[in-house]
């Protein structure tokens, strides 16, 4: 690299407040992406890149409830198995993952939850193997 670098282009960063304001100005037709530019003095093609980017947001379809069933711990004892992980890794007596995949299983067991027959067959917790 030159040891007297100079920047060649000058890049703003944009708030977004200012990212709604270009968004909702272009898509309900109030002004073209030309017109878009000047008023808020950024590049055509960053407009551009904003709304293109704008469109293509991930939607989401409906999947979310699928993870709800598989679901075996409540929230709450998902969190007291994370926090008793994280408190025998604290006093270096962390567990690979097979026990820990054990360990839920066992706390599954004695909290009498309703869990994937291949848990039982396996003894821990997780994902069937594949062969």
């Amino acid at each position: 690299m030159v040891r007297n670098y100079k920047r060649k282009s000058d890049r703003q960063s944009v708030s977004d407040q200012t990212k709604e304001a270009i968004i909702q100005d272009v898509l309900t037709d109030k002004m073209s992406f030309r017109v878009a530019a000047e008023k808020y003095s950024l590049p055509k093609s960053s407009i551009y890149l904003l709304i293109k980017n704008h469109r293509h947001e991930p939607k989401h379809h409906g999947y979310n409830n699928i993870a709800l069933k598989q679901m075996v711990f409540t929230p709450e004892q998902e969190a007291a198995l994370t926090s008793h992980l994280k408190a025998l890794d604290e006093r270096f007596f962390g567990l690979s993952a097979i026990q820990c995949r054990e360990l839920a299983y066992q706390y599954a067991l004695q909290n009498k939850l309703e869990m994937p027959q291949s848990w039982r067959t396996k003894g821990s917790a997780g994902k069937p193997e594949l062969m």
